[in-house]
């Protein structure tokens, strides 16, 4: 049977109730956007910069990014465009569609990018980590 509006008035729970219930409640920190990217994501996005040899206009049309941006704020290497580019950094004054069309451009390089890794690492027997580490080095060294 279905309750009537008054037995539901009368199941609803007290102030006194509810005054207990939010005593024990726990007190917690809200989070507003994230941590930022990963480090698979910097990663992946700064391989990109890596084949591009650090060229802004290669830049440009690979990522559909327009190149007087790149000109305005160009990245000192491959680490930094990556932080930029997912900061929004290059991508402030696009329109929303542009924006998810980019996004959807670095989603594949990334995953791309990120199955070779696990490629070579099972050749090699190295973690994903490891040969991370290796091409940051390499990258420092390279710049």
């Amino acid at each position: 049977a279905a309750a009537t509006p008054a037995k539901a008035a009368s199941a609803a729970p007290s102030l006194k109730d509810l005054k207990g219930a939010a005593l024990q409640l726990k007190r917690t920190t809200t989070r507003c956007g994230g941590d930022g990217p990963s480090e698979d994501e910097i990663l992946g996005v700064s391989t990109l910069y890596t084949r591009c040899q650090g060229d802004l206009a290669r830049l440009s049309k690979a990522c559909g990014i327009p190149l007087l941006l790149l000109r305005d704020r160009p990245p000192v290497d491959a680490w930094d465009f990556a932080t930029r580019m997912l900061a929004g950094e290059y991508t402030g004054m696009l329109s929303v569609q542009d924006k998810a069309t980019i996004t959807q451009r670095l989603r594949k390089t990334v995953d791309r990018d990120r199955k070779r890794k696990d490629a070579v690492a099972a050749a090699v027997e190295a973690t994903p980590e490891q040969l991370a580490l290796f091409e940051r080095r390499y990258n420092a060294i390279k710049s």
